[in-house]
């Protein structure tokens, strides 16, 4: 629920409660002072009252006692004299309403009030019908009493009264005396009164204290300490709008050791934290546009080198398609050649017309060679280009490089079979031609030739087989380069979007400036 509530309202409720709390000591201290005063004033009313039946009572056995000094050895007809002389000396009390009076038994003796004298006064009453002298009486015949009566004060009319009655020593009198019970409460109403201008100002000088206080010291420090909070917090709360807005260059200066001042310090902290982050992501940024340039760059070289060498591969596998079917031919007719000169062997001693058949055979054979050296002639070129991409692509090319040099070494033996070939054909043809008297010495060399020739046939069919090797060894060479190409075209779209995502982050981190 506080956190609703702003800081500075909080504490002004907290200054108000301080006040109110002042209020409530001062008024509570009133109150106090008020319920000790009215304590006080019960109490001293009580002592007061029990000082003075004290009083009344030591001063009426002092004066019984020495009334019984006096009279002794005194002749009964100048006793009451005596009495009454000391009885009409006698005062006490600021008011002089305090005096003694002596009876015998109910007949007045002295009093100070000379109309009392040798009066019976036992039926005297007082305004609440008690018979005071009766009772006065009773009490000096027990060894000293009081009793309470209201009876008539020059001046002020009836008031309650307290009188202590005790007999005097060794006579036939008794001895008495009272107080005004009023002269006990004006005393008491001096003292609450003086008590209630001491309370009044000890109240003055502490509401004035605490006043003072709250003026000089609370209020003043309330402030303070309100302004040592509040304008950090301030500080704070700008500081961090400006770096929500994206500007960095916030400082705050603190000095303090204060919790609101290790936030401030922590904030100056995160700020400088935050500038060299966003420093070295955006450097980041763009070393990564940079790199994604570069890297597309490659991949779209790395891309055209793949077509490029897709489509050498597909020439080459055509040329090697091309070359094994000549080849197929080419043992083929070695074959043909191997029978035709077996069958030369065999009819050598036929006529000069299977002599001319045989030399139309070599001829023959001449030019299936030459087809046999434009195949070979064919098949090196395409090995050179293929060598020579194979160098282009580096290290891509690497097993590429490796089938280029096996095709060419097939195509320089197919290049060396067919010269020889050849050049048995050019040797038969000779022979053919000088049939007439080397006939039976060339049936031998035929014999040998149509050897050659067998061998030169399994040659070829070794040779149609390494072609159909290198034909599926470039046409899974072909596979991968079509996979490189794809595997280029995704990196290339991956390159992309690592740039996309380099540019908005680049976007994103110029909302700081500092």
């Amino acid at each position: 629920m506080l956190r609703n509530i702003n800081i500075a309202l909080r504490l002004g409720i907290l200054i108000s409660l301080s006040l109110i709390l002042t209020g409530i000591v001062i008024t509570s201290f009133y109150f106090g002072f008020k319920s000790i005063r009215n304590y006080y004033s019960t109490e001293l009313q009580t002592k007061m009252f029990e000082y003075q039946k004290d009083k009344i009572k030591a001063n009426t056995h002092s004066m019984a006692v020495s009334m019984s000094s006096v009279l002794e050895g005194t002749a009964k007809q100048q006793q009451i004299q005596v009495i009454r002389n000391i009885i009409d000396a006698v005062r006490y009390e600021p008011d002089s309403s305090g005096y003694f009076f002596v009876y015998k038994g109910t007949v007045n003796v002295a009093h100070p009030n000379h109309k009392y004298h040798d009066q019976d006064l036992s039926e005297l009453k007082d305004v609440n019908n008690t018979y005071f002298i009766r009772d006065a009486y009773a009490n000096s015949q027990k060894g000293g009493g009081f009793n309470y009566l209201i009876f008539d004060k020059p001046g002020k009319g009836d008031q309650p009264k307290i009188v202590y009655a005790e007999a005097i020593p060794n006579t036939e009198y008794w001895i008495a005396t009272g107080i005004y019970l009023d002269n006990v409460q004006d005393a008491k109403d001096i003292i609450i009164k003086d008590v209630a201008a001491l309370t009044k100002k000890l109240m003055l000088q502490i509401s004035i204290g605490a006043l003072l206080l709250v003026l000089i010291v609370v209020i003043p420090l309330s402030i303070a300490i309100r302004k040592s909070i509040l304008d950090p917090i301030n500080k704070a709360i700008k500081a961090a709008q400006s770096i929500a807005s994206g500007n960095l260059n916030v400082s705050l200066n603190e000095k303090g050791r204060d919790e609101i001042s290790i936030l401030n310090k922590e904030i100056n902290k995160m700020t400088g934290e935050l500038k060299t982050v966003i420093t070295d992501v955006r450097h980041s940024a763009n070393l990564m546009l940079q790199s994604s340039a570069l890297l597309n760059s490659t991949i779209g070289d790395l891309a055209e080198g793949s077509v490029y060498q897709a489509s050498t591969a597909e020439e080459i596998t055509a040329a090697m398609h091309s070359m094994e079917e000549k080849t197929r031919i080419s043992s083929e007719n070695a074959k043909l050649i191997v029978q035709y000169t077996v069958e030369i062997a065999s009819e050598t001693g036929t006529s000069n017309e299977v002599m001319q058949h045989a030399i139309e055979l070599t001829k023959q054979i001449t030019d299936k060679i030459e087809i046999v050296e434009e195949i070979a002639r064919q098949t090196n070129m395409l090995a050179m280009n293929a060598a020579i991409e194979a160098s282009r692509a580096g290290r891509a090319g690497a097993g590429f490089t490796v089938v280029a040099n096996e095709v060419k070494k097939l195509a320089d033996r197919s290049k060396a079979a067919s010269v020889e070939i050849n050049d048995l054909s050019v040797y038969s043809g000779e022979v053919i031609t000088d049939a007439g008297n080397k006939l039976a010495d060339l049936v031998p060399m035929i014999q040998k030739t149509a050897t050659e020739m067998e061998k030169e046939g399994i040659r070829n069919l070794e040779q149609v087989t390494g072609i159909a090797e290198i034909t599926k060894a470039i046409q899974e060479f072909e596979t991968v380069i079509q996979r490189n190409v794809s595997a280029s075209e995704h990196l290339k779209a991956t390159a992309q979007n690592f740039a996309d995502h380099a540019i908005s982050l680049k976007k994103g981190i110029s909302y700081f400036k500092f």
